[in-house]
């Protein structure tokens, strides 16, 4: 099986989601050390072609002005830790 993984993430400038989750972190779990949240969008794309993938990538999941694009390696800097959330299939989503 043939795959691409593709990282997107919002610029800093816009990445409410990040800040909002800051804010919960620093609010409701009193993590006071933390500085900044980094949310990134990870997609994995089997069994495509490179011309597949581009458009896909152009038309669908990046918008340049408001996105960083990543291919098969996210950069994470010494000091930063991450953790990853992954919905599940048959599993119902939060609200929903």
């Amino acid at each position: 099986m043939d795959f691409k993984r593709i990282f997107i993430e919002k610029k800093e400038e816009f990445n409410t989601e990040g800040q909002l989750l800051l804010k919960d972190f620093r609010d409701y779990l009193e993590v006071q050390g933390l500085s900044k949240v980094r949310t990134v969008n990870v997609y994995d794309l089997i069994n495509v072609t490179e011309e597949e993938k581009e458009l896909i990538v152009k038309e669908i999941l990046f918008e340049e002005i408001l996105d960083n694009k990543y291919e098969n390696n996210l950069q994470i800097k010494a000091n930063e830790r991450l953790f990853r959330i992954e919905y599940r299939k048959g599993c119902q989503q939060p609200n929903k």
